[in-house]
């Protein structure tokens, strides 16, 4: 596979993708740089591309405390969303309880037999 790469106005390949691979971990080359692949038709940044989309780790953007903070609209607009939930969500003892009733003899059962025809009856 052949790629050529246009870095600071200058074309340059074609590379393989070892080449390419080794001046990203280098930091010859990064991955805003604009690629072109055989059968591609236009340039794309490296990252966009096929072969690289997987291997290129991705750089987290730092935010600051401003674009963090939430706003008090948006607080009231959380908590509402979690208060209509709490009437969903709330604990059932009693169906859990009825539902272990109804699993008991289900899964006992079975083990009974598994026992007597695996162990033979006592005599």
């Amino acid at each position: 596979m052949e790629i050529h790469i246009h870095i600071n106005g200058q074309k340059i390949g074609p590379l393989t993708i070892y080449e390419v691979k080794e001046g990203l971990r280098s930091g010859k080359i990064n991955t805003d740089c604009m690629a072109w692949i055989k059968g591609m038709k236009e340039w794309k940044p490296l990252r966009d591309c096929d072969p690289f989309k997987e291997s290129i780790e991705v750089q987290l953007a730092d935010a600051s405390h401003e674009t963090i903070i939430i706003t008090e609209k948006e607080r009231e607009t959380i908590a509402q969303a979690y208060s209509n939930n709490e009437k969903i969500n709330k604990p059932r003892p009693w169906i859990r309880l009825w539902a272990r009733i109804i699993d008991f003899p289900i899964l006992i059962l079975p083990g009974l037999i598994f026992l007597r025809a695996y162990l033979g009856e006592d005599k």
